[in-house]
This record gives C-alpha cells, structure tokens and sequence, in this order.
C-alpha cells in the first residue's frame, strides 16, 4: 500500500490574508455571495474570523459585496420561477441578508398582483396534473402546494376561487 506522504505536507502560504481574497475572489466569480454567505464560506475553510472580517471588508471596499444588490438580484430570479414572497424572504434571511432590506426589496420589486399572477398560473398547472381527483382532495393538494412554494394564504385562497369557477366552467 502506497502512502501519500505529500499529502501530509502543509501548503505553503506566505500570507493568509492574500489567501482569503483569492478564495474569495473565486467564491465570488462562481456566483454573487452574500457577505454573510462569504464569511461562512471563509470560516469553514479555516481562515482565521480577523482574516475573514479584513477580506469581507476588503469585497465590500471593491464593490464586490453588496447585499441589497444581492437581494435585488435573488428576488428578480426567484419570482419568474413561480416562487412566493415568503420562500424568496427565507432563502434570503438564510443566506444572511437582514430583514428589513429583504422586506424593502420585495416590497419594491413584487406587488400582490404578481405573486396572484404567478401563484394563479401554477394552480392552473396543478389543477391539470391532478384533475382526475375529487375536487375536495384537488383542492387540498393544490393549496398544499401553493403554500409550500412560499405564496401567501390570501394569494392561494383567490387563485384557487378563480381556478376553480375556470375547472366548472367546462
């Protein structure tokens, strides 16, 4: 059995701080981060939190961390792909952004009648997947699944009304 004897050998770093940035800087070309996210990331490869909290200040400095453009971002991509207000604010909070910027950006870029909009084009999906059932069970199924796609209650009660005046239309 062959050992890896130059496995055990640290790398060479002449600086911890110059190998945090570029393990930032690559964790950033990958994907806009966080700062929050960034640090995590940071910390778990093992560099020391006053290194971490000198490159997170460094990114921020740069530009290249910005958590209401981040939040800006996440909620434009988030909202086409048939997700709710409340899915889109966990994720959000998740990766660190504070509450009041996530609720100021949604605020701002999601109006209740696109989340209806949205929430209402996903039912109609659903209620054709599961058309075949008893329309008390299709219901429950649907709002199930409205809800855990993060739209709200009201938003859920008015597409499935709609939806369901469409379904006995026919």
């Amino acid at each position: 059995m062959a050992t890896w004897w130059w496995r055990a050998i640290p790398k060479f770093v002449p600086d911890d701080v110059a190998a945090a940035k570029a393990a930032a800087l690559r964790l950033l070309a990958a994907r806009a981060r966080s700062a929050q996210e960034l640090e995590r990331r940071l910390l778990r490869r093992g560099f020391a939190p006053a290194v971490v909290a000198e490159v997170v200040a460094w990114c921020h400095g740069l530009g290249y961390l910005d958590d209401e453009q981040f939040a800006e971002d996440w909620i434009r991509a988030r909202v086409g792909r048939y997700n709710g207000r409340r899915r889109i604010e966990h994720e959000l909070r998740e990766k660190g952004i504070p509450r009041d910027v996530v609720r100021r950006k949604l605020a701002e870029l999601v109006s209740d009648e696109d989340e209806l909009a949205s929430c209402l084009e996903l039912a109609r999906r659903q209620y054709s997947r599961v058309g075949d059932l008893p329309p008390e069970v299709r219901r429950r199924r649907v709002s199930g699944f409205l809800l855990r796609r993060g739209f709200s209650p009201e938003a859920v009660q008015r597409a499935l009304a709609q939806v369901d005046s469409d379904y006995e239309s026919h």
